[in-house]
């Protein structure tokens, strides 16, 4: 049975991001990488979360359940 991970709020995106990435056992570092980013962009990313593009939104949630490096480049 999947979670659900409610969100109310804009705000609650932030935490929401981090704790799936977390869960998935990656630093911002190891994000960053596999996105073609900095560390210091993901931070900004993932701190104004609700100003980010649905695409790389999308990348992020999906680097969260995905060992293949390349699907985020997708």
């Amino acid at each position: 049975m999947a979670a659900e991970f409610p969100i109310r709020t804009s705000g609650q995106l932030t935490a929401v991001l981090q704790a799936f990435r977390k869960e998935s056992g990656m630093t911002q570092n190891d994000v960053a990488a596999r996105m073609g980013l900095t560390q210091q962009k993901l931070s900004h990313l993932e701190l104004n979360a609700q100003n980010v593009s649905a695409d790389r939104l999308l990348r992020l949630l999906r680097l969260a359940n995905t060992t293949d490096p390349r699907s985020a480049r997708r």
